[in-house]
């Protein structure tokens, strides 16, 4: 049967605004999207794999979150908000679920060179990676965290505000 043979959700679609913009500005449509795409359906996914996996005592849900989902980011709002609601989600399932063998883990990826992120490529930095570099580096943290930032270049880009917030002179 097809539930013994499922093991692995990957819940890594993602709906990005392809005109980033204020709030305000934003298409009724592009919003409902977003949140479709990047919430409900790593909600419904979850709920229908999960079942499976607790039966066959083990399995893996991998999540893709965001950047975005750590710092508010302008123009990206949305987009974020939904990353941070995939993260926390995922963080909370890791946690009602380790006892079950079941790992669960959140990717927290920079910019990744792909058709979603091509607005941005004129500004590329060394925080862009391809495709293929993100997902072997990805597998290769699973088992390792509930949450990770895949490459080095994310980890200084998510840590260092902090770090500088720290040294601030008050």
């Amino acid at each position: 049967p097809l539930k013994e043979r499922i093991g692995i959700l990957f819940n890594n679609a993602g709906f990005f605004v392809s005109d980033p913009d204020r709030f305000a500005n934003l298409k009724e449509e592009d919003i409902l999207n977003t949140v479709n795409v990047n919430v409900t359906s790593v909600l419904m996914l979850t709920k229908i794999v999960l079942p499976f996996l607790i039966e066959n005592k083990k399995g893996l849900i991998l999540n893709t979150g965001s950047i975005v989902s750590i710092y508010p980011t302008p123009f990206l709002n949305v987009y974020g908000a939904t990353k941070a609601f995939v993260k926390y989600f995922g963080e909370a399932i890791a946690y009602e679920y380790k006892d079950v063998n079941i790992e669960v883990q959140t990717l927290i990826p920079s910019m990744i060179e792909t058709k979603m992120t091509e607005w941005s490529l004129a500004q590329r930095s060394f925080l862009f990676v391809n495709a293929k570099q993100y997902v072997d580096a990805a597998f290769a943290t699973i088992g390792r965290t509930s949450l990770t930032t895949v490459f080095y270049e994310t980890q200084v880009k998510k840590f260092l505000p902090q770090m500088l917030k720290k040294f601030q002179v008050k």
